[in-house]
């Protein structure tokens, strides 16, 4: 079963860098969902 968290861009747990690309292509203030699996984050859109 997968858990989904629901988080705005500007507050997701990614690097710096790959957050900068998702702020200029969706906003800061875009809704994603966010699933962490294995230590790895999914980011949802």
């Amino acid at each position: 079963m997968r858990t989904l968290q629901k988080k705005r861009v500007a507050e997701l747990p990614v690097s710096q860098q790959i957050k900068d690309v998702l702020i200029k292509v969706l906003g800061p203030n875009e809704e994603v969902y966010v699933e962490v699996v294995g230590g790895r984050i999914r980011v949802i859109l």
